[in-house]
């Protein structure tokens, strides 16, 4: 908040949606889900729409990647699963880029894993 996207420097927004995903991952670590949530839905939808504009930039892909991947958490914790498949596919389309390697990777391989226990539990729950 306090920042107008519209005449801010495409890196100092960088800077902030980085920092907001850090604090989500700490709320959601002590467990304030509502909060981490809010936060990874606001950046997930930063990210979105930066990267309508800006389609090719892999640094604002990736945070969309953490985003989505860490959205998908809370909402795998919560038992909403359909909703955390979902994200957990965007965190792992978005870690293809042409940089994945190490943590990226890792979270990559990480989002698929989890995504398919989700799976899992969805049809285990349906049968």
């Amino acid at each position: 908040q306090g920042v107008d996207e519209r005449d801010a420097d495409p890196q100092v927004l960088l800077q902030l949606v980085i920092c907001a995903t850090k604090l989500g991952e700490l709320l959601r670590a002590k467990g304030s889900l509502d909060e981490a949530e809010g936060l990874f839905r606001r950046v997930y939808g930063q990210c979105t729409n930066r990267l309508e504009a800006n389609p090719g930039d892999e640094l604002l892909s990736q945070e969309l990647a953490d985003a989505s991947y860490n959205l998908a958490l809370c909402l795998m914790q919560r038992d909403q699963l359909e909703e955390a498949i979902q994200y957990f596919k965007v965190a792992s389309e978005r870690s293809t880029g042409a940089c994945v390697e190490g943590d990226q990777r890792l979270m990559q391989l990480k989002a698929q894993f989890l995504m398919a226990m989700c799976l899992n539990e969805r049809d285990k729950l349906g049968a």
